[in-house]
C-alpha cells in the first residue's frame, strides 16, 4: 500500500468531507475516491459509509485511521531525520590498524566499532601506516585512536596519558609470556624472575608492535634491567628461521595462543610466573578532540 494513500486517508478522516479533503490535498474528488476504494480493496474491509447528508467511518475505518496516522507520523519523522543526516558531512574516524589476534586486539577492534555504532554518518578507517610514536600521531591528527600496551598500575598509566593530553580506555589485563627457541628454554621450563635475568630480549624496530612498549616497561615489571637488543627481523617466521638461539620475545600471554607460537617444535611459548594481570592494553585518543563531531563519537565510545 502506497504511503501517499495512507496520508490521503488520514487527511480525509479529519473532516470526512471528500470535497474539502480533495481541495486541501490538491487533487480531484474522483481521484481521492478512487484511492479510498483501493485501500478498502487491499484490506478487504469497508472503511467509509456514505449516508444522504454525510460520510462516516465504520469501526474498521476508525481503527485504520488511528493506525494509519501512527504510520504516517513515523514515516514523516524518519524522512525528516534522513534528510538531516544527508546534510551532515560523513565523519571518518581514523583508527590504528592491528593485525594481532590477542584478546586485547579483539577488544580494541570491538571498541573502534563503537565509534560508529550509534552514528549513521560515521565511518571507521583503519590506518596501516607505521608511526614512530602513536601518541604523537594522535596529537598531529594522523590517527584518532590507537592501541597501546603497558606494564604497571592501570590508574598510574591512565594518569600518565592524561598528563600528555590523552585519554586512555582500559581494554584488558593479561599476563606476560616468553617465546624463545627450545635450545634457550625447553617447554615447561620454569620462568621465574631468576630465569629471566639470564635472557636477552628482542626489542622490535617497529614501534607499532605491542612488544615495543612492553619492553620499555619491563624494568618496572621485573624489578631489574633486562638485557635488550634491537631485532632486525620483520616477522615471527623470520625470527624462527634466523637460528638465533640466544634471545627471547616477551609478549602478552594471549598472543601465544596463536598457532604460529604453539605449533613450531623448535620454539617454546611459556607464561611468566607472577605476571598475571600485569600487562595492560588501552585504547588511546586525545583528551579533547578539536573536531566536535569526532569528540562526540569518542565520548560515546569511551563511555564519558
Amino acid at each position: 500500500m502506497r504511503i501517499e494513500y495512507l496520508q490521503e486517508f488520514v487527511h480525509f478522516s479529519k473532516s470526512l468531507n471528500i470535497t474539502q479533503a480533495a481541495q486541501e490535498l490538491f487533487t480531484t474528488q474522483s481521484t481521492l475516491s478512487k484511492h479510498l476504494r483501493q485501500i478498502e480493496r487491499e484490506l478487504g474491509a469497508q472503511l467509509v459509509v456514505t449516508e444522504p447528508k454525510k460520510m462516516r467511518l465504520t469501526p474498521a475505518g476508525s481503527l485504520f485511521a488511528s493506525k494509519a496516522r501512527a504510520i504516517v507520523n513515523l514515516y514523516e519523522e524518519t524522512a525528516r531525520q534522513c534528510v538531516e543526516l544527508s546534510k551532515r558531512e560523513m565523519v571518518v574516524m581514523k583508527a590504528q590498524y592491528t593485525s594481532y589476534q590477542d584478546t586485547a586486539a579483539m577488544r580494541y577492534l570491538a571498541f573502534t566499532q563503537r565509534l560508529k555504532a550509534d552514528a549513521p554518518h560515521a565511518a571507521v578507517k583503519y590506518a596501516r601506516a607505521s608511526h614512530r610514536d602513536f601518541k604523537e600521531a594522535i596529537k598531529r591528527g594522523s590517527i584518532d585512536v590507537a592501541l597501546e600496551y603497558h606494564c604497571g598500575d592501570v590508574d598510574d598509566i591512565v594518569a600518565a596519558y592524561r598528563e600528555q593530553g590523552l585519554r586512555a580506555h582500559h581494554l584488558f589485563s593479561d599476563g606476560l609470556g616468553i617465546w624463545c627457541p627450545t635450545a634457550l628454554l625447553p617447554p615447561h621450563a620454569a620462568t621465574d624472575m631468576e630465569t629471566l635475568k639470564g635472557l636477552t630480549f628482542m626489542m622490535p624496530s617497529d614501534t607499532s608492535s605491542p612488544v615495543y612498549s612492553i619492553m620499555s616497561d619491563l624494568e618496572n615489571l621485573f624489578g631489574f634491567t633486562a638485557e635488550i637488543r634491537i631485532t632486525g627481523t620483520d616477522s615471527q617466521l623470520e625470527f624462527i628461521y634466523s637460528h638465533d638461539e640466544t634471545t627471547a620475545y616477551a609478549w602478552p600471554l594471549s598472543f601465544l595462543d596463536a598457532a604460529i607460537f604453539r605449533e613450531e617444535d623448535a620454539m617454546a611459548a611459556l607464561p611468566v610466573e607472577g605476571t598475571e594481570g600485569l600487562v595492560h592494553s588501552f585504547a588511546v585518543a586525545l583528551e579533547r578532540h578539536p573536531d566536535d563531531q569526532k569528540e562526540a563519537l569518542l565520548k560515546l565510545a569511551f563511555g564519558e
